[in-house]
């Protein structure tokens, strides 16, 4: 379950890799990103990706462009997860919908992340449709919880570099 308001996230994970790992022994997922909220919530960065070439590291998401409101009160405001059992779920809910077809997936769950009452980030677990059940949704908020401490200190670092490749 994501963490409770006013709580910070437990993690026995150390790194990005372990939480793919723990979402390949927990769900599985034939593809798996990791997303973090930056700039008060309007951009989503890509801080993880199981397939690089496809989603590198680095890119971004508008949240007013690239993803339904639905789904950003859902995740973010709400901290619950969204559950897209068909290509139909995902196609309503993504603008990139066609390449995450293109890679057999046609099922996802987006588990937020939760860290101090934020949602700081989200996993995204994706695999062919019908792959997921609403047992599976629980085994990825469980992962998710574990993954506060990373994905903040992921943040953190995003911020550090950016803040440090300022021109002088």
């Amino acid at each position: 379950m994501p963490d409770s308001p006013g709580l910070g996230g437990s993690s026995d994970l150390s790194s990005l890799v372990e939480i793919h790992r723990a979402v390949l022994a927990e769900t599985g997922a034939r593809l798996f990103t990791i997303l973090a909220f930056t700039d008060g919530g309007r951009t989503m960065h890509r801080i993880y990706s199981s397939h690089p070439h496809e989603y590198p590291v680095g890119g971004r998401k508008d949240v007013t462009r690239d993803v339904a409101a639905d789904w950003l009160a859902r995740c973010v405001d709400e901290q619950a997860p969204y559950f897209g059992r068909t290509r139909d779920d995902v196609r309503r809910i993504f603008a990139d919908s066609a390449l995450i077809e293109s890679l057999g997936c046609g099922s996802i769950i987006n588990a937020p992340v939760v860290r101090d009452g934020l949602t700081i980030g989200a996993l995204n677990i994706l695999d062919a449709e019908g792959a997921y059940g609403d047992d599976d949704v629980e085994k990825a908020l469980a992962v998710a919880s574990r993954s506060a401490d990373v994905v903040a200190a992921t943040i953190n670092e995003m911020s550090s570099n950016e803040m440090s490749e300022e021109p002088q």
